[in-house]
């Protein structure tokens, strides 16, 4: 899925940096300026809650996306979990790519 979403925004002509899971992506965020951070929920290393909680700390100008297959934790749905830690748009596997490349465009304007 990552490489579909990369080779979608490319052609739509944004620049990426594809992170593997939330710890990588951290990382490249103390080197690199980014608008927009796309996350899955689970990825190993750190998960989406995690990942989303730490940049919206650190860098709370930049817009998250999430995307999930489902679940939940304690009787809250994780989409909606991702929501309230700051993710501006959330969407539930699977999606149609246009919606998130409309998501991304409005997110950017």
């Amino acid at each position: 899925m990552l490489k579909s979403i990369q080779r979608a925004l490319i052609f739509e002509g944004h620049t990426i940096i594809g992170a593997e899971n939330g710890l990588v992506a951290l990382h490249l965020l103390k080197k690199t300026s980014v608008d927009l951070v796309i996350t899955d929920i689970f990825m190993p290393h750190m998960d989406g809650i995690e990942t989303i909680t730490e940049i919206k700390s650190l860098y709370p100008e930049i817009k998250i996306i999430t995307i999930s297959g489902g679940g939940s934790v304690d009787g809250v749905d994780y989409l909606d979990l991702a929501a309230m830690m700051g993710a501006d748009c959330t969407f539930l596997k699977p999606f149609d790519q246009k919606d998130l490349l409309s998501a991304v465009a409005e997110l950017l304007s």
